[in-house]
């Protein structure tokens, strides 16, 4: 396969994700990345690839949970979130998919994680050190079961990975492959454990020592525009089992309010509901619903803590109903 084929299939390939008029230029500059760091077209393994897919707009939350009683019994903390949000070179000369998310505020992870690339030659994942214009290493795509890599995801200083097992688990409504690989230092026993699912990447990770841990576990994402599971961040509550006569959006309250508001809504028959908040200038700021709902009456607490004091508006859509109306943050 000649040059230019494999650039034209790469095209086609990156075209048929969907997001190719959002992100024509950014495509563009892939292409040309890989087309000239590859120097055998034929290394790029789609089979491989699935188990990363990565792409500007998705979009990944995850359920951080404590684990007590020999790390089997959860308690959950919070919800994070992580979305790709650009395509950038770096000093190296490398292209990288740059991810916003909770991982930036967890210590060396912000290291290796805050942009990722595969190599299109050998399929390993590598994240950008951008302290010491340097890689690391974060996954080998191509390894098969019970073989090794030099895992440093976790920032092991004698990195040793491995896949423990491959299986097939029902998730989000399909049957999937998933892998569960441990990673750590070659001389200590202690393991984090994470797993990469086929055709949704990186779910979270685990660790357990001494009893005790902590567990992040991917609820929903958006990927390659496609909505799976729940990508909310905020808590929904049912306020009562009695099935409301039609759709209706309540006034929040307090209001004004500084920094927590609560707002109900109801809706008489199952929908997808989406409740978003905007500020004056009509820029989404948060997604607070996004999931599919029995008929109910819901209420939800929206916190601006890292907003400033302002007028913002709430959409409510679910089926055809849509209604907005307007909040005031007073700080």
């Amino acid at each position: 396969m000649n040059a230019c084929k494999y650039f034209s299939l790469l095209f086609l390939r990156v075209i048929n994700s969907g997001n190719f008029m959002k992100t024509k230029k950014i495509t563009f500059a892939f292409a040309l990345g890989v087309l000239f760091q590859s120097s055998d077209s034929r290394a790029w393994d789609t089979t491989a690839a699935k188990f990363y897919p990565l792409n500007v707009g998705n979009v990944y939350v995850f359920v951080h949970n404590d684990l007590t009683f020999s790390c089997t019994y959860p308690t959950f903390i919070r919800k994070h979130k992580v979305e790709i949000t650009d395509f950038v070179q770096k000093q190296n000369g490398k292209w990288y998919y740059k991810f916003n998310g909770w991982w930036l505020q967890w210590g060396l992870q912000s290291l290796s994680w805050n942009y990722q690339r595969i190599d299109s030659n050998t399929m390993n994942v590598y994240g950008y050190d951008s302290i010491n214009n340097s890689e690391i290493l974060l996954d080998s795509l191509k390894v098969g079961l019970h073989e090794s890599f030099k895992c440093e995801r976790f920032n092991a200083k004698e990195p040793l990975g491995r896949i423990d097992w491959i299986d097939t688990v029902s998730t989000f409504g399909t049957t999937r492959i998933r892998k569960m690989l441990q990673c750590r230092n070659y001389f200590i026993v202690v393991s984090t454990y994470f797993y990469l699912l086929e055709g949704i990447g990186f779910t979270g990770y685990s660790e357990c020592e001494a009893g005790g841990g902590g567990e992040f576990k991917l609820r929903g994402c958006i990927i390659n525009g496609i909505l799976y599971g729940d990508t909310t961040l905020t808590g929904i509550n049912l306020t009562n089992s009695n099935t409301p006569q039609q759709f209706s959006l309540s006034q929040n309250f307090p209001n004004p309010f500084n920094p927590i508001t609560k707002i109900n809504y109801s809706i008489p028959t199952t929908q997808t509901t989406m409740l978003k908040v905007f500020d004056a200038l009509g820029k989404e700021i948060a997604t607070l619903v996004n999931q599919k709902q029995n008929a109910g009456n819901y209420s939800v607490d929206f916190n601006t803590e890292s907003l400033p004091s302002g007028i913002y508006f709430y959409k409510l859509e679910a089926g055809d109903f849509v209604e907005t109306k307007r909040m005031i943050l007073l700080k």
